[in-house]
């Protein structure tokens, strides 16, 4: 066999693979959906490196065989663990293995696949990448509850054996007594049966640019075991989550840290950790439903989608536990909430004082939207609470008093949600509207009744709660017109 007969690349854009024992035989044929928007980057030279055919194929031709056709890796490097959760991605599966085995990292690589009951042909289309990965000499673990022993699998050449026998189980985070459910139980099921130093986290239905794994191990190797790597990426198809995509994307390394408390700066899609901050932080936050015993205060504290304004109260301490309470009685036998477990994940690592933050300024990850996201599950309102809990332990506990910059909608939504005790450090609204400057609010189910000033007159530390880019840059230049400093005198929230 030689190395160009492994694939052969069809008129309508299909990638066909070929047995390596029999060249007359295909092993497996797929579409690429993509194409057309690799063709367009290309023309308007965007930098990318999608696995598209022809770069496939040159890569093919550099890889180094030994005698058995088979690609050698330089296991002087650490394995690196490409950990994907899956439910229902027959549509994509084939797409993102794809786009692994393209990858340029010359290390060891596994694949470490959790399913979370599929019911369609996701597990069968897996098995037949099984002579692929033998021939890419990748690794490829497949399991999930509910899975037969005939379709899990653990498929390793005999090179990887000294790397299995020296992981020690007490490398390993130890979660079998959790019991949970949920994306965050999936994507710890994922990483705690994977092998790797490493991990690279991939979605289903994402596809990988070919440098991506090299790229971001050489970022972790340079910042250390403590950073959390991302990467710029594309949103397709195109348009979809436009603001939030170019947000992301145009972020510095500095700013990364600056806008923690506004989203997620670097997305989950194209995270990649050593094992040690994985393991440090706990794994995932895993849901459960209300009356499970193995329950926790995270879930009590977001509350449900149905009960999210309970932030309102007055009493809020009080609330909440009264509000617990009910949660347990009324909601013992319905299905386990949906919880953020990235944004959680990421603030959990921030709490740490040598954390880091870190990316790629250059798209690595092909992003697929669907209306269906697990993200849109979730009310905004349980995502703000929990970026002002945060916000609250690690910035606003410092501060004796602050203002809030935006007394319109989103500032009041922000101080309603404040827990008792930051509502009374804020000290004013400011804004440059007239018809509210010199006005009072009135907080509803409070005793506060905030003063809002002209912005130029508010003193620092303040929290802002006004959109970027929305103003012409008006609200820009007003910001910078107080010459004060980002993450020292103001935050972001918005």
């Amino acid at each position: 066999m030689t190395s160009t007969e492994l694939l052969s690349v069809s008129t309508n854009v299909k990638l066909q693979f070929k047995n390596p024992d029999n060249l007359n035989e295909s092993i497996l044929e797929f579409p690429l959906s993509y194409d057309i928007l690799d063709n367009k980057l290309q023309i308007t030279n965007q930098i990318t490196t999608l696995p598209c055919q022809l770069r496939f194929t040159n890569l093919y031709n550099d890889i180094i065989t030994n005698q058995n056709g088979v690609k050698k890796r330089d296991f002087k490097l650490p394995m690196v663990s490409v950990c994907i959760c899956m439910k229902n991605a027959q549509n994509f599966i084939n797409e993102t293995l794809f786009s692994v085995i393209c990858q340029t990292y010359n290390g060891p690589l596994e694949v470490s696949i959790f399913d979370h009951s599929s019911t369609d042909k996701s597990i069968e289309m897996i098995k037949e990448w099984v002579p692929l990965f033998k021939v890419f000499s990748i690794g490829l673990l497949l399991n999930g509850d509910g899975l037969s022993e005939n379709d899990r699998l653990s498929i390793y050449d005999n090179e990887y054996k000294t790397i299995l026998e020296s992981i020690s189980e007490c490398d390993r985070l130890d979660r079998s007594d959790k019991g949970g459910f949920g994306v965050g139980y999936s994507r710890n099921r994922s990483i705690i049966q994977s092998n790797g130093q490493y991990l690279c986290l991939l979605d289903s239905d994402d596809i990988m640019y070919c440098e991506r794994v090299e790229m971001q191990y050489l970022e972790a190797l340079e910042k250390g075991k403590n950073v959390l790597i991302g990467s710029n990426f594309i949103r397709i198809p195109e348009g979809s989550s436009h603001r939030y995509s170019q947000w992301c994307n145009s972020l510095t390394n500095q700013q990364l840290l600056w806008h923690q408390f506004r989203e997620i700066p670097i997305i989950q899609p194209t995270w990649f950790m050593s094992r040690s901050l994985y393991n440090r932080i706990g794994g995932y936050q895993e849901s459960f439903p209300s009356g499970n015993p193995k329950n926790n205060e995270y879930i009590h504290l977001l509350g449900t989608n149905n009960n999210a304004n309970q932030y309102k109260h007055k009493n809020q301490e009080k609330h909440m536990q009264m509000e617990k309470e009910r949660q347990d009685k009324v909601l013992a036998n319905s299905p386990p909430p949906h919880i953020p477990e990235d944004l959680i994940f990421f603030h959990q690592h921030l709490n740490y004082q040598d954390a880091l933050l870190s990316k790629v300024h250059q798209p690595l990850v092909l992003y697929r939207y669907h209306s269906n996201n697990q993200s849109n599950q979730i009310h905004r309102l349980i995502l703000m609470k929990v970026r002002i809990q945060y916000l609250e332990s690690r910035i606003l506990s410092k501060w004796d008093k602050f203002s809030i910059w935006g007394a319109g909608r989103d500032g009041k939504k922000f101080f309603t949600m404040l827990s008792d005790s930051s509502k009374s450090k804020v000290t004013s609204f400011c804004d440059v509207d007239d018809q509210k400057v010199g006005t009072t609010y009135n907080a509803a189910y409070t005793p506060y009744k905030i003063p809002i000033i002209h912005f130029s007159q508010v003193k620092p530390p303040f929290i802002i709660c006004v959109a970027l880019d929305r103003s012409n840059g008006e609200f820009e230049a007003n910001l910078q017109s107080l010459q004060l400093k980002e993450s020292i005198d103001y935050y972001h929230f918005n």
